[in-house]
C-alpha cells in the first residue's frame, strides 16, 4: 500500500520557490526561438554589430540549456543551482549590447516631402 508523506515545514517553503523558478526555466524555448531569430535576422541584415549576434548565439544556446533544470536535480544545472542566474544575465548582456547598438547607430537621412511627411512608395 502506497501513502504519502505529510509534508514538512521545509518542503512546503521550497515549493513556491521551485514553483518561481520552474516557471522561469519554461520561459527558455520561446526566449530561445525570438534570440535565434534575432540572430539569424541581424547577421543577413549586417545592420548591427556582430557583438549582438554573437551574444544573441550565446544567449539562445544557454537558454536552451535553462530546460535542463526540470531534469537536473542538484548542482549547477538544477532549479536551486547558479543556472537561473547566470542565464537571465546573459540575457541582460545581450539586451544592453543591443540597446547600446540602437543607439550608436548614425541614423540614416530621412527625406521629407511637403510638410515634413515621408512620401509614399510607389506601388
Amino acid at each position: 500500500m502506497l501513502t504519502a508523506a505529510a509534508p514538512t515545514a521545509s518542503t512546503a517553503a521550497s515549493l513556491p520557490y521551485d514553483l518561481t523558478f520552474g516557471m522561469l526555466a519554461m520561459s527558455g524555448l520561446p526566449t530561445a526561438c525570438a534570440l535565434g531569430a534575432f540572430a539569424v535576422i541581424a547577421r543577413r541584415s549586417g545592420e548591427l554589430p556582430p557583438v549582438t549576434v554573437v551574444l544573441a548565439v550565446v544567449a539562445d544556446g544557454a537558454h536552451v540549456l535553462l530546460l535542463a533544470s526540470f531534469v537536473v536535480g542538484t548542482g549547477f544545472l538544477s532549479l536551486e543551482g547558479q543556472v537561473v542566474t547566470v542565464v537571465p544575465g546573459l540575457l541582460f548582456a545581450w539586451i544592453l549590447a543591443t540597446g547600446l547598438a540602437l543607439l550608436r547607430r548614425p541614423s540614416a537621412p530621412r527625406r521629407l516631402g511637403p510638410a515634413g511627411v515621408r512620401p509614399r512608395a510607389a506601388s
